[in-house]
């Protein structure tokens, strides 16, 4: 065991690359696919299990008057060990307009180091981009060399072109075979090749496919699943398929626009990929518990965007999140009461102190090392999208498959969850028969065939990104 992992209980400890963020051991270690964990006390949230390499021992160093010259070398050389977290080495290196709401996900993700994190932007505010800067970012930083975007695979094409034109990053196409040939490799060298790949969701949950990635065991640094919501469902091959990619992996993303399609039950299933080791036993009823407090956090942020917002109703949701379970959490959090006190105490706040107490907020949120998400309300710089009407007169034969395929859907909804309401299912694939009745028709055959097996799969390709 490293160093590093040698920690006992009461030992002071902050996060890599954030000094500012301390804590103290209270239990472990254990360990989690493969890697050692150790339960951390901190100030602003309550006791999660965290990595040890993410883990440094705090020691107070002996104070002494040393140049100015030597104290900035040292101060440089202490950046470079322990991480920028609030510098971006690869700023200004992608062909991408400049967004700041696209860049929240990159600062997130560098400064709270966690194992996975869940991107839940809405629809069209460019959560490929946000996971290309954290890939530019860690490649920047030397710290990933095999990676492993997974995305439908109508869009294995689309990621591809987007992050060569974009990024300069040069992706190819995964098949099983090429898993094989990498084992291969590194049987015959000793080291893991480094490569960047895409690989479709339905390849990867073939049989031959997903065993050939578990006997394997290659270590990806990375892997960024697109419209992950696919794998929301404990009970299918595609949620089996998340765990495999988080077991093989140091970082995961996860996209997607709609994390809680059917309830909470979905974002409990996607926040047990992105960070198993504190998910995995946490309740429905603990998550409900977790997420009390952000709806206050969320309401004062609603209530600071407004123009001159009433500060006694910011302070009022403030004192709301002293209430909830975890409320001692806060009430010890430096930040929290020193806010508390001042939007209590004054009835304006400046610019300045607006945008700094929305950043504190935000960072607050219990979920904030493992979920982000921008609404679109939120942003001002946001493209927008202009929508035509084409109507296309359809001939009876193409009007009577039509109405065959929507009672379908919907008699296929209902077979296959009969306690959710069928709209989202059958939205997808009347969207599907609009777009192209042959593509609808080649897909008959197979949807038909999933009924009779019950394995509980619903998590079928639904096409790009759902509108909310």
């Amino acid at each position: 065991m490293d160093a590093a992992d040698m920690f006992g209980r009461g030992d002071e400890v902050h996060r890599n690359g954030d000094p500012s963020q301390r804590g103290v051991i209270v239990d472990g270690p254990r360990e989690v696919a493969g890697a050692t964990q150790y339960r951390v006390r901190w100030a602003e949230r309550d006791q999660p299990w965290v990595n040890s390499s993410l883990l440094v021992r705090y020691e107070q160093e002996p104070f002494g008057w040393v140049s100015r010259d030597e104290f900035l070398a040292d101060l440089v050389l202490w950046k470079f060990f322990h991480g920028f977290s609030d510098v971006l080495f690869s700023i200004g290196s992608s062909d991408t307009q400049f967004l700041v709401y696209q860049f929240k996900p990159v600062l997130q993700f560098i400064r709270q180091s966690s194992h996975g994190m869940l991107i839940a932007d809405e629809v069209g505010l460019g959560k490929t981009i946000e996971a290309a800067l954290i890939l530019r970012e860690l490649m920047a930083r030397g710290a990933v060399e095999r990676v492993l975007v997974v995305c439908p695979a109508n869009l294995v094409e689309k990621w591809r072109s987007e992050l060569r034109q974009r990024f300069g990053i040069d992706m190819r196409e995964m098949r099983a075979q090429d898993f094989r040939e990498i084992k291969a490799r590194f049987d015959r060298e000793g080291d893991w090749p480094d490569f960047s790949g895409v690989a479709s969701l339905e390849g990867l949950r073939m049989t031959d496919f997903e065993e050939t990635l578990v006997d394997t065991g290659i270590p990806f640094n990375l892997v960024i699943v697109d419209e992950a919501h696919h794998l929301r469902n404990p009970a299918t091959r595609s949620f089996e398929l998340g765990g495999v990619l988080t077991g093989q992996a140091d970082h995961i993303l996860l996209l997607s626009a709609t994390p809680m399609q059917t309830g909470q039950r979905d974002l409990q299933s996607l926040l047990r990929l992105a960070e198993p080791g504190e998910f995995r036993n946490t309740s429905l009823a603990d998550l409900d518990t977790l997420l009390e407090p952000n709806q206050h956090i969320n309401a004062a942020l609603a209530r600071l965007s407004r123009p001159n917002p009433d500060l006694a109703e910011v302070a009022e949701r403030m004192q709301a999140v002293l209430g909830t379970a975890h409320g001692s959490a806060y009430a010890d959090n430096r930040v929290f009461m020193s806010w508390l006190r001042l939007v209590e105490d004054v009835t304006e706040l400046t610019p300045e102190q607006a945008v700094r107490l929305r950043r504190d907020l935000q960072a607050l949120h219990t979920l904030a090392p493992y979920y982000t998400r921008t609404r679109k309300r939120e942003v001002e710089e946001t493209a927008e999208r202009q929508a035509r009407v084409i109507r296309v007169l359809l001939t009876e034969e193409e009007q009577r498959f039509y109405d065959a395929w929507v009672v379908f859907v919907i008699a296929r909804a209902k077979a296959r969850n009969p306690d959710a309401p069928p709209g989202w299912a059958i939205t997808q694939y009347e969207r599907l028969a609009a777009s192209s009745l042959r593509a609808a028709a080649a897909r008959l055959d197979d949807l038909a065939a999933e009924l009779p097996i019950g394995d509980g799969d619903d998590d079928d390709y639904e096409g790009g990104d759902p509108d909310p």
